[in-house]
């Protein structure tokens, strides 16, 4: 996460990054996590979560706001598990900025 939020990092480089980030959240860890069972879970979508608001914050990048938010937009109205850890993750990042 720290790629991301990293003002330092070259900007086709970090581009690169988000890309790889945003493919691999597409195609394998969000349906992978949504298949975890148990107590890790809320944690490990928590981390998710995380990453998707910061991949809200790039520059130039159209497509992926469109689908992050998208994505917890539907999972805010339809899905409870995932609604209630959107909502601690995001307690619990206006925490850390504040």
């Amino acid at each position: 996460m720290t790629v991301l939020l990293s003002e330092s990092v070259d900007p086709a480089t970090k581009r690169q990054d988000v890309e790889s980030i945003f493919r691999l959240l597409q195609t394998r860890v969000i349906a992978e996590v949504q298949a975890i069972h148990g107590n890790t879970v809320s944690e490990t979508k928590g981390n998710v979560i995380r990453i998707m608001l910061a991949l809200l914050c790039m520059d130039n990048a159209e497509e992926l706001a469109r689908w992050v938010t998208s994505l917890i937009c539907r999972w805010y109205r339809e899905v409870a598990e995932w609604k209630s850890c959107f909502e601690k993750s995001l307690q619990q990042s206006v925490r850390f900025l504040t």
